[in-house]
């Protein structure tokens, strides 16, 4: 009997153990992206056309009419900020106002009214 309980005890052990790898397996965060994911656009006659893709995991890329480049992003939900790096030769950080589809991104100097791509 004892023999059985300690079977028994090592069986389950096992299995909590294959538990805990299984979860923190794949990406490291269960494939989950921030609430920017995805690809953004701005059709503006005056201003330019704009685009900004989000992976959703902190890297961007963006693309104007006149300038691309790629770089980072972290975003602040508690603040309402995005801070983008290597973009531009300086770091920018952005309020954001996000509405189902729209996307405002607005610091003193830029702003960028933004449409989800489908």
């Amino acid at each position: 009997m004892k023999k059985a309980a300690k079977i028994l005890a090592l069986a389950l052990a096992a299995v909590m153990v294959i538990s805990v790898f299984a979860a923190c397996g794949g990406s490291g965060d269960g494939g989950k992206k921030d609430i920017l994911a995805g690809t953004w656009s701005q059709k503006d006659e005056t201003n330019g056309n704009w685009s900004w893709t989000f992976d959703g995991k902190g890297n961007c890329q963006f693309k104007g009419d006149y300038y691309s480049g790629e770089g980072t992003y972290a975003l602040d939900e508690a603040a309402g900020t995005v801070t983008v790096t290597k973009v531009w030769d300086e770091e920018k950080v952005f309020n954001y106002t996000l509405n189902g589809t729209t996307l405002e991104l607005k610091n003193a100097y830029q702003t960028f009214n933004l449409t989800k791509e489908a």
